[in-house]
């Protein structure tokens, strides 16, 4: 992408399985953090962090089943395929819509775009450089309100995700690996 200097944060096997492009050490840092085995490396072009993402080499989880545009706005993402089929009788309506994303950027982006014309989720490129250009969005933040971990009962996040959450970020920086 024109205009978009790394570092670029490359996670293959983040904390609670996270696989995707930061830009932000600190985001990196805390996206790494509890996970035993991680799997991660700075790289200084974005099409390196990319392919560094996109191989399997040493697993990690590489679907995304991400949703939106449900009941009441309902949007968010899940792991496999059968959380989401549990996720579409909880929030199924006529303009549901759903993605398979082999990274969770992607899926947090697509989600955060949601009631939007805006399609940078498409390409996982397009999808970084969406976050470069909007400074104040959070990962940790977004994947947080949007990672249903429990598809029978989780929280489905269906209003504005704020840009600058104080209490949320300390939260997460203490630790929230839990999947239930």
């Amino acid at each position: 992408m024109k205009g978009l200097w790394g570092p670029f944060y490359a996670i293959r096997i983040g904390r609670n399985s996270f696989r995707g492009v930061l830009l932000k050490e600190d985001e990196y840092q805390l996206m790494l953090k509890g996970e035993k085995n991680p799997i991660a490396s700075i790289k200084t072009r974005l099409t390196q962090a990319i392919d560094f993402c996109r191989t399997p080499k040493g697993g990690g989880c590489l679907t995304w089943y991400a949703f939106r545009h449900g009941k009441k706005g309902a949007r968010g993402f899940v792991k496999t395929k059968e959380n989401l089929e549990i996720i579409k009788e909880r929030v199924d309506g006529p303009m549901l819509e759903t993605h398979l994303f082999a990274n969770a950027t992607q899926a947090i982006v697509f989600c955060q775009q949601a009631g939007t014309s805006s399609k940078d989720w498409k390409k996982f490129g397009k999808s970084i450089n969406f976050l470069s250009q909007n400074k104040d969005l959070s990962v940790p933040i977004m994947w947080s309100e949007f990672w249903v971990k429990n598809a029978e009962r989780g929280a489905i996040r269906t209003g504005p995700i704020p840009l600058s959450n104080p209490s949320l970020m300390e939260a997460l920086e203490k630790g929230w690996d839990s999947e239930d």
